[in-house]
């Protein structure tokens, strides 16, 4: 709900979880673990070395940050997988990293479609 208080409905949001935050923001969402974008979908899996068996994660080892951020280009991205953080900042040049209710969030420099005031008034 948070999100859809500081953005307009033209934002595109990217996301890891796609589901509550798409329906719940209302806005359109890039799902960057490839579920429902065709690009992603059609690329190889992404298996680390150090993963074990109990830490696999099957539907959750494909992303592609090149294409969902420096491609699409979302308005916010409202998270990164944990492991592949520094891989997803490479992309994030021009975003602003805010705190909001404890979680870091990346919003787009310059979007006309983000509220910067609300945001700021809703930022740690």
């Amino acid at each position: 709900m948070l999100l859809r208080q500081v953005t307009s409905p033209d934002a595109k949001i990217a996301v890891i979880a796609a589901g509550n935050i798409a329906y719940f923001s209302d806005r359109p969402t890039v799902d960057m673990l490839g579920k429902s974008d065709m690009v992603i979908a059609k690329e190889p899996s992404r298996v680390g070395t150090d993963v074990s068996l109990m830490d696999l994660r099957p539907g959750h080892i494909k992303w592609d940050y090149a294409w969902s951020i420096g491609q699409l280009q979302p308005d916010v991205v409202v998270e990164l997988r944990v492991s592949t953080v520094e891989q997803g900042e490479l992309y994030l040049d021009n975003y602003d990293r805010v705190a909001v209710n404890n979680h870091t969030m990346y919003f787009k420099q310059g979007s006309t479609n983000i509220n910067w005031e609300a945001l700021e008034d809703v930022r740690d």
